[in-house]
């Protein structure tokens, strides 16, 4: 049993006595009433005796003593260090886990009032969980059986039990913790407190676990982590049966825990040889024909990993049947979703082979099968996508050169033609100067609100389907722009008010203030994100967003082809660009009158219009544009959250994986 911490406190007072002392006495040194005193105290016996140290010494008139300090302190410091009495809320699934492991493990049959102090759950709560459990052993051909006034147990065939008890437990607890209990014997977690410290006792399974490893000497064999927690529990029920059972003086006497112990051993000897055995190859053989029939693919040949790799599943598969040791697939349900008429497929494919090799494959044995298979179908697709439509056999190196020689030769003589012809209709302009005389009279129409949303939109819209808006636009603004901000540098020279708004820093520096469509404030909704992909994207993205560079948040968060963020991105943006188009334009901020290309905001702001309230306009512009951001943000935050709690549990059934049992 565990001592709770009022134990542990009257255990702790009377090792500091030297001489007896009365129950009255300590209940009134501790503020502890005498009733509980003596409660305690009783709990107290249960468990020196439990752990073999002699009881708590008594006198009628005197009261109590420690007599042997030693040995009670040295246990009361290893459970602190071991235990936390404290009460402890454990989760749903983690109660009906202990609870099963219990039963599973136990030989005797387990008191409800045992589960509810270990537990700290009412009664009625663990009935509520052994209904629950009832059905699943079910499944198993197990019964829960219930003795009224004693207890309950799980009943039915010993290696069933013991099977069910590893595959449950290694879904329970991580298993790397476990080997470490076994070798320190200490956890870190509340769980494998629970589990570790209530499910066994701690000479049982030190002995169990060395004899295991003995075995597996003997045998000359290595196990997989299902196989070694049969074996471990066999041997741990052995001892719970027989508490002076040494495997070392083992022989078999013919009862149900020796047969059981007698069939692990034969599973694994028989594991290698099971591998490649005629009737694995055979079944294997007619599998992947079967298989092939249907999807129009040779599986069967003998030299390809993939039917060395299955036929070597089938191998120990083929003996865990006959052997009656069941298996369970952690990611059942999920394959079945996903892959649910290759499922079907396989055990159609199984049940036609039933009669020629007189063995039955369990849906879950099925499963395991159907991965295969769509490992090696989607191998194979990947295959024909990658295969090239033209194979050229030449120099190392050479082949690359020759992919990118067509496209160059096309882009250079179409560039080559076309600036020939511009020239021959203009009389000598290149075609940069012939566009900007073309759009010479326009060059007044684009600094306007309407210019600004239009040429702010079309630059959003290409950032989208993964373009440089930026780039693709800048070479036909930029000879406008530029005038613009000579006349306006002519003007602030002079002392006249600044005639435009559209020059290149508003562009670069409020219209793309950090970055273009603003996507500083999707680095800021990034770092306080409950996702942790977000969260790593925002903080790559702090220092590009200083320096106005967008490409980290497009291309990583991403923007680009992302339908949560295409309104506020594409449409937010040129409003806010327009709204600040208005600011400067009615004079409430200076418009810029000189070019400061690279440098960091909010330096390049004060730079450009030499205005400090420029400073305050862009804090108000991004304040506006995190609210912009925010509900498209959370809508794309919540995706991503709930597709990483998917992959992290498909992960963690699939690091529990195991198919050679």
């Amino acid at each position: 049993m565990k001592l709770d911490q009022r134990c542990i406190l009257i255990l702790d007072f009377l090792l500091t006595q030297d001489n007896f002392i009365k129950i009255k006495d300590i209940a009134d040194s501790l503020t502890i009433s005498e009733r509980t005193i003596r409660y305690s105290l009783e709990k107290i016996d249960t468990f020196l005796n439990e752990n073999q140290i002699q009881k708590l010494t008594r006198h009628s008139k005197k009261g109590i003593i420690i007599e042997n300090r030693s040995a009670i302190g040295e246990i009361l410091a290893k459970f602190k260090r071991q235990i936390t009495p404290e009460k402890y809320k454990y989760a749903a699934n983690e109660i009906e886990q202990f609870i099963l492991l219990k039963l599973l493990l136990s030989e005797k049959d387990i008191a409800i009032h045992e589960f509810e102090q270990t537990l700290f759950i009412s009664r009625s709560s663990v009935l509520n969980y052994l209904r629950a459990i009832e059905g699943e052993i079910f499944l198993s051909d197990l019964t829960l059986s219930h003795k009224p006034r004693i207890g309950y147990s799980i009943s039915g065939d010993v290696l069933t039990k013991c099977t069910l008890f590893a595959r449950k437990f290694l879904k329970a607890i991580n298993i790397r913790e476990f080997y470490q209990f076994l070798e320190s014997e200490q956890t870190l977690s509340k769980k494998g407190e629970l589990f570790f410290y209530n499910l066994f006792e701690l000479d049982f399974l030190q002995q169990a676990a060395q004899e295991t490893e003995m075995l597996l000497a003997e045998l000359k064999r290595t196990v997989d982590d299902q196989l070694y927690l049969t074996i471990l529990t066999v041997l741990l029920k052995i001892h719970l049966k027989q508490p002076n059972f040494s495997y070392a003086n083992w022989q078999n006497q013919g009862s149900e825990y020796d047969s059981a112990l007698s069939s692990m051993i034969s599973v694994v000897e028989n594991a290698e040889s099971a591998r490649n055995s005629k009737e694995a190859i055979q079944f294997s053989y007619e599998l992947c024909k079967a298989m092939g029939a249907i999807y129009h693919l040779d599986f069967c040949s003998e030299e390809a990993p993939f039917f060395t790799q299955i036929t070597s599943h089938i191998g120990l598969m083929i003996h865990r049947i006959k052997a009656g040791i069941t298996t369970h697939n952690p990611i059942f349900s999920d394959f079945m979703r996903d892959n649910k008429e290759l499922f079907l497929a396989t055990k159609k494919a199984c049940e036609q082979l039933e009669k020629q090799f007189s063995f039955v494959v369990s849906a879950q044995e099925v499963s395991f099968l159907a991965i295969y298979f769509a490992s090696e179908l989607k191998r194979r697709q990947t295959e024909t996508h990658l295969r090239p439509s033209l194979l050229i056999v030449c120099a190392e190196g050479i082949a690359q050169t020759f992919e990118a020689i067509i496209p160059l030769v096309v882009i250079l003589f179409g560039s080559v033609l076309l600036s020939i012809g511009v020239q021959a209709l203009t009389k000598g302009q290149i075609i940069p100067e012939a566009f900007t005389t073309m759009l010479a009279p326009a060059i007044n129409s684009i600094d306007t609100p309407y210019a600004v949303f239009l040429i702010c939109f079309f630059e959003m819209l290409f950032w989208f389907i993964g373009l440089n808006g930026y780039a693709i636009l800048v070479g036909f603004v930029m000879p406008f722009m530029t005038q613009y901000l000579g006349a306006n540098a002519a003007a602030y020279a002079a002392g006249e008010p600044i005639p435009h708004v559209f020059a290149p820093n508003f562009w670069d520096y409020f219209m793309g203030f950090t970055g273009s469509g603003l996507t500083g404030a999707l680095v800021l909704l990034a770092l306080f994100s409950k996702s942790r992909e977000l969260k790593a994207v925002g903080k790559a993205s702090v220092v590009p967003a200083v320096f106005t560079i967008s490409e980290p948040v497009v291309f990583g968060l991403p923007i680009c082809y992302n339908p949560y963020l295409f309104i506020p991105f594409v449409f937010g943006t040129p409003i806010l660009a327009v709204l600040q188009w208005f600011v400067f334009h009615l004079g409430w901020v200076r418009p810029p009158i000189a070019n400061v290309g690279g440098t960091p905001i909010p330096l390049a702001q004060y730079l450009a219009t030499m205005d400090w309230r420029a400073i305050i306009l862009v804090v108000f512009v991004l304040a506006a544009a995190v609210l912009m951001y925010y509900p498209f943000f959370k809508m794309y935050e919540r995706s991503l959250v709930k597709q990483e709690a998917e992959v992290s549990e498909r992960q963690a059934a699939h690091d529990a994986l195991d198919l050679d049992f």
